[in-house]
């Protein structure tokens, strides 16, 4: 009865309770709110917001499977087809045409392509496509293909019927994806697109979600990772205020992760974890805690905290546990050691501390890692991942020269 005589009431206030405990950690209890929108919503734009907060809580309490399928029920509704799983020749296809695309606009184009203002369902996708891309962030391991062909279709919406307020994450998402393709230059590009939209939106309640994948994950490619840590701790702090707690987290996490590259002292880089873990227990946020244990469990190795540094299971984390995972333990350590393979040398400071060096580069880390270098460690984990048969020794190049050098010399030397 309340549905049929306060409609457009009962409808913003259940979207907006949803959002408010999303919001506030209380993750599972958006079910109970969402499912009388779901159930009395006239029309399919009506329903978007209350979803997308179902969407955040589903990926918050690590239900992934239930967020695709209602992210992708949604989006079909919409008129948008996305297809489950995607297929590697149409994602490479829709990926290639769309950087065509945007190599013949420059920046300013693209800044000043109309707003999109009247068009509810292209909005509505837009929203759900953001809600799906930020959804995938933490696990992006284990659904590369989805997020990328979801941050090519934001792109491509944007593109055809003009900028929303979710323009900014659309090309941050994007030039986060095409980092796996080597495209870094065209990477960083889309970070300062996005960066300006940002501003140019005034959309402060974005900014952790943009600094996350701008500072977090591109621009490590080809600027100092220092320069990144106060961006990801300005968005943290930001995030608290806003009340985006989720990538507040994620941004704080990915400054932790950062500051162990970028030799900030282990002990304080320690103590800012603590502070952050409360938070994260406080959120129910196990999606936080699940990509921050990894990094934080090879703190405690390196400071002496656990008896056995290369045992499987360690005081934070199990990773014989984590070997029942999508990624899995073997390819998950393929992966960190590819992207943690950044520093040129752990105490020069004049030396840019990138995710990417040379052969020659690699060569100067030796004697460094003798000493207890992060890689030397990420290097004998990989190895006995090896030797114990999880996994291949041929899989072990995992496409990083510098990598392949350091592996193949500590396989022979076995120490």
């Amino acid at each position: 009865e309340d549905w049929r005589e306060n409609y457009d009431l009962s409808l913003a206030l259940h979207s907006h309770a949803a959002e408010a405990h999303v919001g506030s950690g209380l993750i599972h209890d958006v079910d109970d709110i969402v499912k009388p929108v779901i159930q009395h919503a006239r029309v399919t734009t009506d329903k978007v917001t209350a979803c997308c907060a179902l969407i955040q809580a589903q990926g918050s309490a690590g239900r992934q499977e239930d967020a695709i399928f209602l992210g992708l029920s949604l989006l079909e509704e919409l008129g948008c087809v996305v297809p489950y799983p995607v297929p590697k020749g149409q994602l490479l296809y829709r990926m290639l045409r769309l950087l065509r695309r945007l190599s013949r606009m420059s920046d300013g184009q693209i800044l000043r392509l109309p707003r999109m203002t009247d068009n509810r369902e292209k909005i509505g996708i837009l929203q759900v496509l953001h809600v799906i891309t930020i959804n995938f962030l933490g696990s992006s391991l284990s659904q590369p293909a989805m997020m990328a062909f979801v941050s090519i279709l934001s792109v491509e919406t944007t593109l055809d019927f003009g900028l929303t307020v979710f323009a900014a994450s659309a090309f941050s998402m994007l030039g986060m994806g095409i980092t796996r393709l080597g495209k870094f230059d065209d990477a960083a590009r889309f970070a300062r697109i996005a960066k300006t939209l940002l501003e140019q939106f005034g959309a402060i309640a974005f900014l952790p979600r943009v600094h996350m994948t701008n500072y977090g994950i591109i621009q490590p490619w080809t600027r100092p990772v220092r320069e990144c840590l106060d961006p990801l701790f300005y968005a943290y702090r930001i995030g608290r205020q806003t009340g985006d707690l989720q990538f507040a987290v994620l941004c704080g996490v990915k400054c932790c992760a950062s500051s162990i590259e970028a030799g900030i002292p282990l002990v304080q880089v320690l103590r800012y974890w603590k502070s952050l873990y409360h938070v994260m227990l406080t959120q129910n946020d196990t999606l936080s805690l699940a990509i921050t244990l990894p990094h934080m469990q090879r703190v405690h190795n390196y400071l002496g905290l656990t008896d056995d540094p290369l045992a499987e299971k360690g005081d934070l984390i199990d990773y014989g546990e984590a070997k029942a995972t999508a990624s899995g333990f073997a390819i998950l350590m393929l992966k960190y050691a590819r992207m943690h393979l950044c520093s040129t040398r752990w105490h020069k400071k004049d030396v840019p501390c990138t995710f990417f060096v040379k052969r020659v580069a690699a060569r100067t880390l030796l004697a460094t890692n003798r000493i207890g270098n992060l890689l030397c460690h990420t290097c004998l984990l990989l190895l006995k991942a090896t030797k114990n048969g999880e996994v291949s020794p041929k899989s072990c190049d995992c496409g990083n020269p510098s990598f392949n050098y350091l592996a193949r010399r500590y396989w022979r030397n076995d120490d």
